[in-house]
């Protein structure tokens, strides 16, 4: 009976530790990062402008360890203007099961992750920016839009290079991803 109990003692300080570091890991603002593209605080604080509501409350953002989401098209096209990289936005919402299993399994792929490297990740939540959604033509089907989810590839200039919809495997994103790069396709 000792041995249970000392057994689940050691489990509970083993699990709260692991959780407080993971805490402190999401609600560090890198300081690297430069203040346009700083969604993290915003985050942090509660503004977080599309991001799903789960994620600002617990801080387990979707956000994987190696990629930076950013929640404004504007920061982010000015941040483009400076690195000279496209914008690739993501519209998504909570409830939709191909952007969770994209969430689960596209975007923490490495080859994904060092793709992204070439660009200024957006991500916005269609139930809480239907306007931008609409304006750029990524709102979900229930909303009159083409459906979700649904990926935009812009340059510093709003010109849209590419649009995709519905779920993408890892690979098939990073195909996607090369063509706007290397700007082998032509909308």
């Amino acid at each position: 009976m000792k041995k249970l109990l000392i057994i689940t003692v050691i489990l509970v300080i083993v699990l709260t530790h692991s959780c407080t570091k993971k805490a402190e890991k999401n609600d560090a603002t890198p300081a690297n990062v430069p203040a346009i593209e700083n969604d993290y605080a915003l985050e942090a604080s509660g503004q977080n402008n599309g991001i799903s509501d789960t994620c600002a409350e617990n801080h387990e953002c979707q956000h994987h360890d190696e990629l930076k989401w950013g929640t404004d098209i504007d920061n982010a096209l000015k941040e483009a203007a400076i690195t000279g990289k496209m914008v690739m936005v993501d519209f998504m919402a909570d409830w939709c099961p191909p952007c969770r299993q994209m969430e689960k399994e596209t975007f923490p792929n490495p080859d994904f992750i060092h793709k992204a490297e070439n660009f200024i990740l957006v991500r916005i939540n269609v139930d809480h920016n239907q306007e931008i959604a609409n304006k750029f033509d990524g709102n979900a089907g229930k909303y009159g839009g083409k459906g979700i989810p649904n990926i935009l590839f812009m340059d510093k200039d709003k010109t849209p290079i590419r649009h995709i919809v519905g779920f993408h495997t890892a690979d098939a994103l990073v195909s996607v991803m090369d063509s706007v790069v290397t700007g082998k396709y032509q909308q």
